[in-house]
This record gives structure tokens, sequence and C-alpha cells, in this order.
């Protein structure tokens, strides 16, 4: 994954590699342990048609982690900002996974609804705006909101990066993937 690749790099730079490569074991522990503690459930979301809607810095990680650790295929990647290094970058990584989704660069709101529309993925990787515009499209079972703006509040401040990183991205998708199944209808009346 990405952390392991971006570790034992660091540890070959250092030279330190053996040290890189305890730290690499530990974590892959650590996550492994945590899904099988926590009941993971990655089974329902194995070879799902998904879309990543994010800018540059979080959208190109995603695709590699959506293919090797959630067994996805993305069926769009839609970058909201990138120059010409990232759009090396994702082409490099779509290579190097051997996948030719749609790609779009510099994307608004009206480009992802119709990208969205169009493709129609079980999944979308995205923000609380991709939330709103996957609503009404058939066939968009789920929409993982892993990227600014997101509609829950104790997602701030939280690791994306490392292992610890992974494990709070794999509870972000796990409270989505259940929020499915919890009604959308205002169950109360305020008092005030």
């Amino acid at each position: 994954t990405n952390a392991r690749r971006w570790l034992i790099e660091l540890g070959k730079a250092l030279d330190v590699a053996g040290v890189a490569e305890g730290m690499v074991a530990e974590g892959e522990r650590m996550v492994v342990e945590q899904c099988r503690r926590k009941g993971f459930d990655l089974f329902s979301l194995s070879r799902l048609s998904t879309a990543i809607v994010a800018d540059a810095t979080v959208g190109i990680p995603i695709v590699r982690l959506a293919v090797e650790d959630l067994e996805m295929v993305p069926a769009l990647v839609s970058l909201r900002s990138s120059g010409k290094a990232a759009e090396g970058l994702l082409g490099n990584e779509l290579r190097d996974l051997r996948l030719s989704p749609n790609v779009v660069y510099h994307t608004d709101l009206y480009r992802v609804r119709k990208s969205l529309a169009e493709m129609r993925p079980k999944t979308v990787f995205g923000s609380n705006i991709e939330r709103h515009a996957a609503e009404g499209l058939d066939g968009i079972d789920y929409v993982f909101q892993l990227i600014n703006p997101i509609q829950r509040f104790r997602m701030i401040d939280r690791e994306y990066f490392g292992y610890t990183g992974i494990l709070n991205i794999f509870e972000s998708i796990q409270n989505d993937f259940w929020d499915r199944y919890r009604s959308k209808r205002k169950r109360y009346e305020a008092r005030w």
C-alpha cells in the first residue's frame, strides 16, 4: 500500500531499511488485528465499481487504496484541482495498477453529477457535496465521505496518513456503509 511504499523508500533514503521494515510489519499487523476485531466488512465492497471525486492530494492515493486494500474497481476519477505534475502522477498510478477509468481534471459539481449519471458507479468516494450530487441517481448505493467538506463534525483533525490513517479511513467507510440503512425520516419534534 501507500504507507508501506513510503516507509520503505524513506528507510532506504535514511539508510535504516531494517527499522522501516519493522515499522511496516507492526503497522500492517495493527491494521489487520483492528479490522478483524471490529469486523470490517470488506467482502461487500469487493469488485464494486467506484467513483473518486477529490483534489489531487487525496484522490490519487485513494485510487490505490480502493484497488489494493478494498478490492474495488474505479470507473471514474474526477480531480477538482490538479496540475501537470498531478496528472502525471495519476497517469503513473493508473498504468501501474493497469486501470483505465474515465478521468476528469478540473471538475466542478455539474460535471461530477453528469459523470455520475453516465457511469452509475455503485460507490462514490467524495465529500458531502458528492453525497448530495448522487442523491436521486439510481444505482449509487454508497457515498463514502472522506474529503472535505464532511457532514460529520467529528472527522476534523484526524490522521489520514500511515497505518492509523488507514484505520481512520476504514472507520469512516464502515460508518457510511451502515448509515445507508439508517432512516432519513425525522422521528421527533423539537420542544422549542
